[in-house]
């Protein structure tokens, strides 16, 4: 079944989700949903606006209810923690790349990244300097007057990729993350951002309009009737 649990494989995963419900007023978003992602490997959920693509991320990352079912991060499970021991999860296990990047214009890319890791605790200098060896392996500069405000749009998606990887988390979860781009630039950011998974032994669940970003992903869903199932021609067109 396209959205089942493989059993017995938890050491191995960066999520599972099991039976997972939501409802919001009189629409039914999920109903039964599952979903495995292993470490390595990236999935990409498609569907319709609307249809709770969106919606599936917040959940994950507990900003959200589950209205039944169970939400499991590398081995820990999200669901029913109160406020402060999921805030402690999600900075330990989850990073997340929004759509428009979400960062501060009048910070530098380096205190946009680093005020992540100390808000996580990490002390200053270490914060700092991982946030520029981070910003320098993904080519975005970090002068001394280089504001993110000066950026351009792929510079400050690579700053947002920086920011969700300054935990070193076992999932990564990315909304729409090229939505805002140029097509240029929409296959730079994809080549990172597809690649991360293997080189940082994360897993990486996204979601997506775009079936040209979705193709590039280990496996395609899409969210129909709060299920997770293989992609429909209509939706993907020449996608395999």
């Amino acid at each position: 079944m396209a959205d089942g649990i493989e059993v017995g494989m938890a050491v191995e995963m960066a999520l599972e989700i099991r039976e997972l419900a939501y409802t919001v007023g009189d629409r039914t978003l999920m109903k039964g949903l599952n979903l495995s992602v292993e470490r390595g490997q990236s999935i990409a959920v498609m569907g319709p606006s609307g249809s709770g693509k969106s919606t599936l991320l917040s959940l994950v990352l507990g900003l959200v209810p589950a209205g039944a079912g169970q939400i499991v991060v590398a081995g820990r499970e999200l669901t029913g923690l109160r406020s402060s021991a999921l805030a402690r999860a999600r900075r330990e296990h989850l990073g997340m790349i929004f759509q428009f990047g979400e960062l501060l214009p009048e910070l530098t890319p380096v205190e946009n990244v680093a005020v992540a890791a100390l808000l996580a605790g990490t002390e200053r200098e270490a914060a700092y300097q991982n946030a520029q060896e981070l910003l320098d392996g993904l080519g975005v500069p970090t002068g001394d007057l280089t504001s993110t405000a000066d950026l351009s749009g792929g510079e400050r998606q690579r700053t947002a990729i920086a920011r969700a990887l300054i935990g070193s988390p076992d999932l990564l979860l990315a909304d729409e993350p090229t939505g805002a781009l140029d097509h240029a630039t929409k296959l730079q950011v994809c080549d990172l951002l597809f690649a991360l998974p293997q080189a940082r032994n994360c897993g990486m669940l996204l979601v997506t309009h775009d079936a040209e970003v979705a193709a590039r992903a280990d496996r395609v869903l899409q969210l129909q009737d709060g299920h997770l199932v293989a992609p429909t021609s209509e939706l993907t067109g020449d996608l395999r």
